[in-house]
């Protein structure tokens, strides 16, 4: 491993601890001072570091030290003070304590714990002296620590447990780290730190989540935290949106769990994120091409509903247009007719006629303008934009709707009947969508039919199409049923499959049953499925849940 060496540093204080022979060692140039201490400390197995006051940065640390604390080869040790080596647990008591204590005193002995470049703690017994006879004009702190116990333990592998972590922190994708009761980072592996643009994983230790993330992210995640410490029960495959201080908007897979010591203490946090960015973004592109799909296809389909109801119009406007003509006709006969007197008093009783006429003319006019308003309502509710969030809606009005749209395309082929349940709960969901699914199943059902009686030599004649409403304990079901061909055994696992259709080639093929199952599943929390016999006919069923009671 690379040996990392600082610059020489200024005379050294006579006598030194570990170097009482030589009490004029500050007389020997910088370079053969160097030389010296080096000889003197590297084979050494104690830890041995010397700090320059009141600075306290790093000037020399031995091989034992740099072994120790250091684990990573190549790691620059420019800058590096005492507070830098310790653990965060020590941090406090160093400053508070023991540094005014070595100003009095000169020395000081007890346990600490050395923290390394990883981040990994140390339990040493080390001892803190201010070499010389004059502690205040001296310029160094002199460190020598002892292990209290094993550090490198090796199991059959010949692997440490240290060396397996530092290479799953150093190589893994993931992000790894691991946090104290505050939630300050202890360690965290290489991917984590370039996700938060560090340039060692060091960088973050004794660092919050507040210092990478803006606080609409941090402050729910130091909550989850506290909690886990709290209730000791892990948090698992929670997405997290991230929002950082340059504003970068990242999304990661999160389980964090309870760090516990070996007396079963919780000590901490640790956690695994799996970065899902280019996943969530993949996901938003998919909807957004769904929701343009969608949009399309209900361009299509009111395209031909348009040309159906225009066609649908076509009739009782022309019958309107030839009974205005007649109404018209009967009242100019009315303005010839000469006033009724007692000489003339049948006039009067052929008016009565004429207005005989005219009546039944004017009620089957308005009963013609009535539809026409209907259907044109319906058309209305049909095309209506898409609301931003579900709404609370009524699945019969729904259901109504739709056929009252689409009678030029089940009409011709089949009659219907509908079978509502009379205690039908409201639901929560997008009515243009289910619009949508109710028209592709009605189309679908219409196209088998016909295929049915094509095949049966039946043209000309009508199958049924039935649609039943149940309330059940989980919501409402909706069914959709047929008297057409049934789906054949090789087609009925795909006829979900976007793509997937059974009809002839230009056949009028309605939405596909995969867009109708992503909206009964996807948008509305629901479920679906079928029942098919050959010959027979097929019922699909939709599960939806009903709307939540009002408070």
């Amino acid at each position: 491993m690379a040996e990392s060496t600082v610059p020489s540093p200024a005379p050294l204080p006579s006598p030194l601890p570990t170097l009482t022979p030589f009490l004029a060692v500050e007389k020997l140039g910088g370079e053969a001072r160097q030389q010296l201490l080096t000889a003197l400390s590297d084979d050494s197995p104690l830890l041995l570091a010397f700090f320059r006051r009141p600075s306290l940065e790093l000037v020399y640390l031995n091989r034992a030290g740099r072994r120790c604390l250091f684990p990573t080869p190549a790691t620059p040790l420019d800058g590096l003070t005492l507070l830098d080596l310790v653990s965060l647990q020590f941090f406090k008591q160093l400053q508070r304590e023991i540094l005014p204590r070595l100003h009095a005193e000169g020395r000081w002995e007890g346990p600490c714990d050395l923290r390394d470049s990883t981040g990994g703690e140390h339990a040493v017994k080390a001892t803190l002296s201010i070499p010389g006879t004059h502690r205040e004009t001296t310029p160094f702190l002199c460190l020598e620590a002892q292990p209290c116990g094993s550090t490198r333990t090796r199991g059959d592998t010949g692997f440490s447990d240290r060396e397996l972590l530092l290479a799953l922190l150093e190589g893994s994708h993931d992000h790894i780290y691991f946090k104290d009761r505050a939630s300050r980072f202890l360690r965290i592996s290489r991917a984590q730190a370039q996700h938060f643009g560090l340039a060692q994983p060091e960088f973050a230790i004794g660092k919050t989540d507040f210092d990478f993330f803006a606080n609409r992210h941090a402050n729910p995640a130091f909550q989850d935290e506290q909690k886990i410490i709290r209730t000791r029960r892990p948090l698992l495959n929670l997405e997290e949106k991230e929002t950082h201080e340059d504003g970068r908007i990242t999304w990661v897979s999160t389980s964090k769990f309870p760090l516990v010591n070996g007396d079963g203490q919780v000590i901490g946090t640790f956690g695994i994120s799996r970065d899902i960015t280019a996943q969530k973004q993949a996901d938003q592109a998919r909807r957004d091409l769904e929701l343009q799909l969608q949009a399309m296809q209900k361009g299509d389909s009111i395209g031909s509903l348009v040309n159906g109801i225009a066609e649908e119009l076509q009739a009782p406007t022309h019958a309107v247009i030839d009974r205005t003509r007649q109404l018209l006709d009967l009242v100019r006969q009315l303005d010839e007719l000469p006033t009724a007197t007692a000489e003339a008093p049948g006039q009067t009783a052929r008016q009565a006629r004429l207005l005989a006429e005219a009546t039944p003319a004017l009620l089957q006019n308005l009963e013609e303008l009535e539809r026409m308003a209907q259907l044109l309502h319906s058309v209305r509710e049909f095309a209506r934009p898409r609301a931003p969030e579900p709404q609370t809606v009524d699945l019969h009005q729904i259901i109504g709707t739709v056929l009252a749209v689409a009678r030029h395309e089940w009409d011709p082929v089949a009659g219907v009947r509908t079978e509502f349940a009379s205690d039908l709960p409201r639901l929560a969901g997008h009515a243009e969508a289910l619009h949508q699914v109710i028209l592709s199943l009605l189309l679908n059902a219409c196209a088998a039919i016909a295929q049915a009686h094509k095949e049966r030599g039946l043209q000309g004649q009508k199958g049924t199409i039935t649609l039943r409403t149940h309330h059940t304990p989980l919501g409402i079901m909706l069914e959709v049923s047929d008297t057409g061909t049934g789906i054949p055994p090789e087609a009925r696992a795909h006829i979900f499959d976007p793509g997937f259709t059974t009809k002839a080639s230009g056949q009028h093929a309605g939405q596909s049953l995969a867009m109708v199952r992503n909206i009964v599943v996807q948008q509305h929390h629901g479920s679906m499925d079928f029942q098919t016999e050959l010959g027979r006919g097929t019922t699909f069923r939709l599960h939806l849940p009903a709307a939540p009671l009002a408070p």
